[in-house]
């Protein structure tokens, strides 16, 4: 993983793609991409661009954390989940919406009946 600076107040988040036995087979077009972009992540601080970024495992916690130091004196720590745990939220917000249709589906055919 990976995650880089951006002049703006976001930081992006890409997944590296492991390195190839040779320079010449990375390519690095768009058919072969060295990169796959994750998405942005906005920062909640506007500190303008990112200085410093490190990954740190604190030891009372169980997961990972990456710091962001910005030009300021702040330093914004931003949760990593595992993939267990991203697989668990999607799950769930996936049931939330269909109880959602559901209960709107159901709105309907009292309004109509």
């Amino acid at each position: 993983q990976s995650i880089t600076k951006t002049g703006n107040l976001t930081l992006s988040k890409a997944a590296l793609r492991p390195p190839a036995p040779s320079f010449a087979s990375a390519s690095g077009s768009e058919e072969d991409p060295l990169a796959s972009f994750y998405g942005a992540v906005p920062r909640p601080s506007g500190q303008g661009s990112a200085l410093s970024l490190e990954f740190v495992r604190p030891k009372s916690l169980d997961f990972e954390v990456l710091l962001c130091q910005g030009s300021g004196k702040a330093v914004e720590l931003f949760r990593c989940h595992n993939e267990a745990e991203i697989k668990k939220r999607l799950k769930r917000r996936k049931q939330r919406k269909a109880a959602k249709l559901l209960k709107k589906a159901e709105k309907e055919g009292e309004k109509e009946g």
